[in-house]
């Protein structure tokens, strides 16, 4: 795959898409009519790779969208039940990031996350290594603690 061009890969993944819509046109039914519930539980049954640090992202995102709509936002005066919504919602992630879940309900400053998921990506697309990454961002949180003080 790595050696096909964007095309070539756009085209593979539309058809991997038909192939998914026709085998599981249930659950691609599911996700184009945004039923989280279902869509979450296709990712916890499935496994889905949420260390892709573009997954991520995109799954703050619909969080924080979800966080948005009119049934959570009357919850809020109620911290324990807007919480427990959310993550009752989005299970397999609050499952796998918990801290970043209760960030995110609690509307906490995320600019630490671009970093972390920055790293994240030049270490999968190999121009930097682990330690690398943690060094860095070691260094830059120290930075920033000191400037605080």
């Amino acid at each position: 795959i790595e050696n096909l061009s964007l095309e070539e890969k756009k085209e593979k993944v539309f058809d991997k898409f038909r192939d998914f819509c026709t085998n599981y046109s249930g659950i691609a039914t599911k996700i184009l009519d945004n039923d989280m519930e279902q869509i979450n539980k296709f990712i916890e049954e499935n496994e889905v790779d949420l260390s892709d640090p573009e997954m991520i992202r995109k799954k703050v995102k619909q969080i924080q969208e979800y966080l948005k709509t009119p049934r959570i936002k009357k919850l809020r005066h109620d911290k324990i039940k807007h919480e427990i919504a959310v993550r009752d919602h989005f299970p397999v992630f609050e499952k796998r990031f918990p801290f970043l879940l209760k960030r995110i309900v609690n509307g906490h400053d995320l600019n630490f996350l671009d970093d972390i998921l920055a790293g994240l990506n030049s270490v999968r697309n190999g121009k930097s290594t682990l330690e690398e990454i943690e060094v860095n961002l070691g260094n830059k949180l120290f930075k920033d603690f000191k400037l605080e003080k």
